[in-house]
This record gives structure tokens, sequence and C-alpha cells, in this order.
């Protein structure tokens, strides 16, 4: 996203962190709904790898292509979406995903 008035920059940046909200609200909502789900049936593991997950992630996100936002309007259900999703079976992949993705030991430190 680019500009070249001041107001076109200004729209492109709150354009910018209104998606950057949208994944990290979509992400939050996943994340809370898989700890309710794994807190529930007392699933150490999955608990454990969930912390590891941070909901500011979005590399499972595609941004290069022609999205629509109108027409019908059906709400995303999520619960849905979780239905057959198991940590436990994607922990390799997942555990690998997430230690491939560089972290700032000094932000590390302060999450502790």
């Amino acid at each position: 996203m680019t500009g070249k008035t001041d107001i076109d920059i200004q729209i492109s940046n709150q354009c910018g962190r209104l998606i950057a909200n949208v994944i990290i609200y979509y992400n939050s909502a996943i994340l809370s709904r898989l700890l309710d789900k794994y807190q529930a049936s007392k699933n150490a593991k999955a608990l454990a790898l969930l912390k590891r997950i941070f909901p500011t992630a979005w590399q499972h996100i595609y941004f290069h292509g022609h999205y629509t936002f109108c027409g019908r309007r059906i709400p995303i259900d999520l619960d849905a979406i979780l239905a057959n999703l198991a940590l436990e079976e994607a922990e390799e992949e997942l555990t690998q995903a997430v230690d491939s993705i560089p972290l700032d030991p000094e932000m590390l430190s302060e999450m502790a």
C-alpha cells in the first residue's frame, strides 16, 4: 500500500493497521477456542504447544489475491473450522514451523 499524497499515505497506514488488528483478533479467537478445548480435555501436550503460538503470526494468511467483500454476509464459523483440528496430530510440523520463526530474545524475556 502506497500513496502519493499525505492523505493517501495516511489511508494506507490506517488500512495496514486495520488488517493487522483483524489478523490478531482472528488468531486470538482461534487460540482461545483451542485453549478452552484442550483445558477441558486436560491435554497437557497440546496446551504446552499452544504456549508457543502467538496471535501476531500471519504466515497462514494469504495476502496475494483478489478478495470481494460484498454479497451474502455469512459469518465465519470458527467452531466448525476447529472441529477437525487436532494439535497433537500436527505437533511435529507445527513445532518445526514455530522453531523456524526468528524471535527477539529480549521480547521473550519481557513475556516471561
